[in-house]
């Protein structure tokens, strides 16, 4: 009951700190930076992925939310990074624009 009760104070600012320090082992994929771009308490947020692949660095930023549903924080983070990991698994190289938008 509680849980339900909590505001989405500072939501989006601890999704982003459960986000630090995910990995993907043996993968190509290596993950630099992880930022909010929003503030704190703004859902859904708009968070920065900084990554390399391969040693190509890529920049993906967008707004989070909806697919994250209202879940925990734990929840969401899981998510997001599943997300992350189904699109950029295959690849040999980030997408243009995720390249375009790291220079």
């Amino acid at each position: 009951m509680a849980q339900a009760a909590r505001s989405d104070i500072d939501r989006a600012g601890e999704l982003v700190a459960a986000l630090q320090g995910w990995e993907f082992p043996k993968s190509h994929i290596v993950l630099d930076e992880i930022s909010l771009r929003s503030p704190a308490d703004a859902w859904p947020p708009r968070i920065r992925i900084d990554y390399r692949i391969r040693g190509q660095r890529g920049r993906w930023e967008e707004e989070w939310g909806t697919e994250l549903g209202d879940g925990s924080v734990e929840y969401a983070a899981n998510l997001m990074m599943a997300i992350v990991y189904i699109h950029l698994m295959d690849l040999t190289a980030p997408p243009l624009e995720h390249v375009t938008a790291a220079i």
